[in-house]
């Protein structure tokens, strides 16, 4: 589970910003909350707020870069520059980040990499095995050279020799992997993903997010099921989807979703999907990235979650984070967000403002707002403008 994470540096913005979903022990454990083996409370969603162009994306993508980078980057061509960008007020400095979980057992990981898109400047693992203990390195890497790297492990298993000469656009742990190093498998395959985000920002290709999504559900039968029990109660006029694959040249499928409408005295008709409203379309979307997730544990990071939903869909879809039924492995949420009735569904910890100020975007938690008290109306407060991160037109 993901405990918190950190970048500097990164799109709009130019200092450090932190994500943190490590929330108090004080009182019962709220809606959206678990207590992780680690011992930690963390909370299962975190919903991302503020005007446009306040740098809401930018933060989700550091973390997407990060999963990306650990699990891909192996694959990278030789030449390939990493895929982030820096403040453009500091293109020639390093970019940093830094993310901290816990795995299964309740082990805590922080992993730490600064790089510049042509070259990793350092990399480093650490873990804590103990709620009070320190954190103990597992391996440290940084440049000797132009193109040979020093390189401290602990436990770690990779061959000294091998571990040197990893590329400068590649992870040490995601190499670690490829030479099947027991470690650093079984931390790359616990790294569950989901998102609608590339390094450019939101995906919108609509065609290839409605393929995707009837491929997946047509390969998994029971999430197609529990999807269309989902959209069926969701007012949607839906009575049923199937999926079929059309055949392509080249031995290639365009994937496509029917969908059963029922009128009057009985009467049924297909649809499909890609011709259903942009509302249907989005919800069925948006269950094949939550539901995988869902079902095995892991992060769903998705942009403008709300987008071209009705607001009385954001509860259902967010309940089905805080159901032990529904989300029986603790998988966690965040999503940035526009419609204001979500701040009555979350707790002052459960999200981040987000606001730019003279170029430079800067992000901050809920709870960490003076004055603001637990049982503050926290959407009346944010609609007046008293916490901030809203635009000023």
């Amino acid at each position: 589970m993901l405990h918190s994470y950190s970048f500097t540096n990164l799109y709009s913005f130019a200092e450090k910003c932190e994500v943190s979903l490590v929330t108090s022990h004080r009182g019962y454990e709220k809606k959206f909350q678990t207590t992780g083996r680690s011992g930690d409370r963390l909370n299962l969603i975190s919903a991302f707020m503020g005007a446009n162009a306040a740098g809401k994306t930018a933060a989700l993508k550091a973390l997407v870069f990060v999963t990306s980078f650990v699990k891909d980057s192996f694959h990278y061509k030789p030449d390939q520059e990493l895929p982030f960008t820096p403040h453009f007020a500091h293109v020639s400095d390093p970019s940093q980040f830094e993310v901290i979980g816990e795995d299964a057992d309740g082990v805590l990981w922080r992993y730490e990499l600064t790089a510049t898109k042509k070259r990793v400047l350092r990399e480093s693992l650490h873990r804590k095995a103990r709620t009070n203990g320190p954190f103990v390195m597992v391996f440290e890497r940084s440049p000797a050279s132009d193109d040979a790297y020093v390189v401290h492990q602990d436990g770690f298993g990779l061959a000294q020799t091998e571990a040197e000469k990893v590329r400068p656009n590649a992870s040490l742990l995601a190499t670690a992997a490829q030479y099947n190093v027991p470690l650093a498998l079984a931390l790359t395959s616990r790294l569950k993903l989901n998102t609608n985000i590339n390094s450019f920002g939101r995906d919108r290709s609509d065609v290839s997010g409605i393929t995707d999504a009837a491929e997946y559900f047509a390969g998994h039968p029971a999430a197609a099921t529990a999807m269309t029990n989902l959209v069926k109660g969701w007012d949607l006029g839906i009575n049923g989807v199937k999926f079929q694959s059309l055949e392509m040249p080249g031995d290639e499928k365009f994937w496509l979703g029917l969908v059963t409408h029922v009128a009057r005295e009985g009467k049924s008709g297909v649809v499909l999907l890609h011709q259903e409203s942009a509302g249907t379309q989005g919800a069925i979307v948006l269950l094949s990235k939550l539901l995988p997730i869902l079902e095995t544990g892991g992060l769903a990071v998705i942009d403008e979650l709300d987008g071209d939903l009705h607001p009385h869909m954001l509860e259902p879809i967010l309940g089905m984070f805080a159901s032990t039924v529904s989300n029986p492995k603790n998988a966690q949420l965040l999503f940035t967000c526009h419609m204001p009735e979500v701040l009555t569904m979350v707790e002052k910890s459960q999200v981040h403002f987000f606001e730019k100020v003279e170029g430079e975007s800067v992000g901050f938690r809920g709870d960490t707002i003076e004055g603001l008290r637990s049982d503050d109306n926290l959407r009346a407060k944010y609609m007046a403008g008293a916490l901030g991160a809203v635009p000023i037109l």
